[in-house]
Order: C-alpha cells, then structure tokens, then sequence
C-alpha cells in the first residue's frame, strides 16, 4: 500500500490520494509480472476489494491487517 510514496506522505497525505497511489502502483506491480503479493502491514483491504471486483488491474493481494510494532517504532505511524 505504501510501496510508491516517502513515509511523509504516508501520514500527512488524503487518504483518496493514498489510494490512488496504490492503485497506480498495483497496477504496474501487475505489469513487472507480480501476479500475488503479500502486504505486511497497512490498509490495503479496500485496493484488494478494488482489484477482485475487476475495478482496476493489479496482483492478487494477501493482506496481513495492520503491522505490529512497539512505541515509536517503524510501525508506529502517529505524528509526534
């Protein structure tokens, strides 16, 4: 889901532009010849339900829900 956008987009950005970020970056994930993927950790359950549901092309998604991580660590996504 945040493959194609620096970490200060990530949490300063519109979520729609989030989203259509991801969508474009599925897409060409598809076209480098990805055909599933593995997310680690982020809100990709909505690009997911987008590419199953013929919306848009991209890889199939197996989505692991949000990231775990300590306070303050790499998947602690909170302004200071």
């Amino acid at each position: 889901m945040f493959a194609a956008i620096p970490l200060r987009v990530a949490v300063t950005a519109d979520k729609s532009y989030i989203a259509l970020v991801a969508g474009r970056q599925a897409q060409a994930t598809l076209m480098r010849g990805f055909t599933s993927v593995r997310d680690m950790g982020g809100p990709v359950f909505g690009l997911k339900r987008a590419i199953d549901a013929g919306v848009l092309s991209g890889p199939r998604i197996y989505p692991s829900g949000a990231s775990i991580s300590q306070t303050g660590g790499h998947g602690d996504l909170r302004l200071r």
